[in-house]
């Protein structure tokens, strides 16, 4: 439910907008005068304050200038009553930053009209600023992703260069089968992290995603092969089979990405550090 605060010195006009906008559905509270509305404003927080001009002690435009200088009520929307006579005055209130102004004698019609349009533009103008904070913080974190990605996409590229120039250099076919090991790791490292932008790519874009069922247990044996676990004698991990093929498409799906469908990596030249993972050899225990 909208507040709206109704400031104006006259009592029956002051109880006659309230009464007009409670009618309509609006939670109204009012205020005598600037210093009652000033207070009030603080502690309720209204989304609307219609205040009169010409009033006591504090006139409506001190009491506009009041609720702008402080930052909890700087933003509420505020329509100031005047009569045909201060037409004139009615620019200084703009000034300030009155939002609109009401014209003694006017109608509940006229009134409705005047408070609806002004807290419809307020909505728009919370949403298109809630929208500007929304992207810019989507930017912030894609800048901060795009920093770590590229990292992460150099370190691979480093070791890879360092690897080729010890081949260059090692004349025992050990180390150069070390160095080739080396480099194979390196070279799936950095197709992995490919995939995974591309795969969020895809997520920021507009095109619809498909749900799949997950087999778990598969995951976690590929998990376990990526940290080279050794399942203890009698685990259940070292006699279970993973179905092919993978549900979902992942790094460990393709045998075209130097992977097999059983999980364990494709040897190419020589053979892989990760064939000794527990899907190298899925009905066999390993100590």
């Amino acid at each position: 439910m909208k507040k709206i605060l109704v400031i104006e010195d006259i009592a029956t006009i002051r109880l006659n907008i309230s009464r007009a906008l409670t009618f309509e559905g609006f939670a109204v509270q009012g205020a005598e005068d600037g210093y009652a509305g000033v207070e009030i404003a603080r502690s309720w927080q209204p989304h609307l304050i219609i205040c009169d001009i010409m009033m006591p002690r504090l006139d409506g435009y001190q009491t506009l200038a009041e609720l702008r200088r402080a930052p909890s009520t700087a933003d509420i929307a505020f329509i100031f009553l005047t009569a045909k006579g201060e037409r004139g005055d009615l620019r200084l209130g703009m000034e300030l930053g009155a939002d609109d102004y009401i014209v003694k004698p006017f109608t509940n019609s006229e009134l409705l009209a005047a408070v609806t349009a002004r807290l419809e533009r307020q909505d728009h103008a919370l949403a298109l600023r809630q929208q500007v904070q929304d992207l810019q913080l989507r930017h912030g974190r894609k800048d901060d992703f795009l920093t770590t990605a590229s990292h992460e996409l150099r370190t691979p590229l480093a070791t890879m260069r360092l690897a080729i120039y010890l081949l260059k250099h090692t004349p025992t076919p050990e180390e150069q089968a070390r160095y080739l090991r080396i480099l194979e790791d390196e070279c799936l490292r950095e197709n992995d992290l490919v995939n995974n932008l591309l795969d969020l790519k895809r997520l920021e874009s507009d095109q619809p995603l498909t749900l799949a069922a997950v087999d778990l247990r598969t995951w976690l044996l590929v998990c376990l092969n990526l940290v080279n676990y050794r399942p203890r004698n009698g685990s259940k991990f070292s006699t279970w089979t993973s179905p092919t093929p993978y549900p979902l498409s992942s790094p460990t799906a393709s045998p075209s990405n130097g992977y097999s469908a059983n999980c364990s990596p494709m040897p190419i030249n020589t053979p892989h550090p990760r064939t000794a993972g527990p899907c190298a050899s899925p009905t066999t225990t390993q100590p």
